[in-house]
């Protein structure tokens, strides 16, 4: 995707439903860009660090993005529901079907890391690689340690959660849980919000954000054979259910066959080593960090908190290496 270059939306088919997806990019590599539940994929160009960020992806890889059933662009499921982990993994396989895509790697953030993690636990032939950024296994609250947490927004309960994101999706009150850092800049947070109000409406979200608190992928982590890249910081502000005590990146990483896990120092200022939990990878491809990072203050590759980072994601036939460098 060169400069000013706009990918145009398409239309998948699942059943009687259509799945709004974009193709974009260059590289022998396919890959499947799954961002978190809100990110409105039709906007996600308006906002120039997003911008950046995913041409990045596309100087290597044919990138593939889309708003799954119920979401922007798309259709809401019709027929029997399933899940929406279930359906996502439908809309994917039928993305990948319309864009001729045999095999990809699975970029999943936040919210989409564990519908990744289904999708290539259960479709191991399409999957070549995972990449899993400030993300987790299970959203369950049941998941977590027995330790007693601060949460004082009650996120452990799917009452509570419905409650919240149906009174401040769209709004300053949501930004300040999601992405305290970034909201300092007003043009991202408009941006960011109206992103929001795009993708959900404030019910819709509420439902969605509840349902989360039933996701759970940990009994398919063994399942997955793809070398895979883990990349997370230390005390991520925006990971709601991850900053609330449940299962945490290191557990994921530590939990698939073929990982390397990068945990990034929430420093602002100093250079820190990743954690670098490593095991050996499947034949032919390889997952790898940089060791020297200095950590962007966002837990997201798209926000201006920390305008002169570098967050670049390497995608290879042969390695998937993330950098985070000044």
């Amino acid at each position: 995707m060169v400069e000013d270059e706009v990918p145009e939306t398409q239309y998948a088919w699942v059943g009687q439903d259509r799945v709004a997806y974009q193709v974009f990019g260059r590289g022998e590599i396919d890959v499947l860009f799954t961002a978190t539940s809100g990110d409105a994929m039709d906007v996600r160009l308006y906002w120039p660090p997003y911008a950046d960020f995913l041409r990045c992806l596309g100087s290597q890889a044919r990138v593939i993005m889309f708003d799954r059933r119920g979401s922007g662009s798309s259709d809401r499921a019709t027929g029997e529901p399933l899940p929406g982990w279930e359906q996502w993994a439908d809309d994917a396989r039928a993305v990948l079907d319309a864009v001729e895509s045999e095999r990809a790697v699975l970029f999943g953030m936040s919210d989409g890391g564990p519908v990744a993690i289904l999708f290539a636990a259960s479709h191991p032939h399409r999957t070549r690689g995972l990449i899993l950024v400030n993300t987790t296994a299970s959203y369950n609250p049941d998941a977590g340690s027995n330790t007693v947490v601060d949460d004082p927004l009650g996120l452990r309960d799917r009452t509570a959660v419905k409650e919240f994101v149906a009174q401040a999706w769209g709004t300053r009150t949501l930004a300040e849980i999601a992405f305290p850092d970034a909201i300092r800049d007003p043009a991202f947070l408009r941006w960011a919000l109206a992103s929001n109000r795009l993708a959900y409406s404030p019910r819709d979200a509420s439902g969605v954000y509840a349902e989360l608190t039933s996701l759970d992928v940990r009994n398919l982590l063994g399942s997955v054979r793809a070398p895979t890249l883990v990349v997370h910081r230390e005390d991520c502000p925006g990971s709601f259910w991850i900053t609330a005590g449940i299962w945490p990146s290191t557990s994921l990483a530590r939990a698939l066959p073929f990982c390397q896990d990068e945990t990034f120092s929430s420093g602002r200022n100093r250079p820190s080593r990743g954690s670098g939990t490593s095991r050996s990878s499947s034949p032919g491809c390889t997952v790898r960090a940089n060791r020297t990072v200095r950590s962007p203050r966002s837990c997201s590759p798209i926000s201006s908190a920390q305008p002169n980072t570098c967050r670049r994601c390497v995608i290879t036939p042969g390695a998937i290496s993330w950098t985070a460098t000044t």
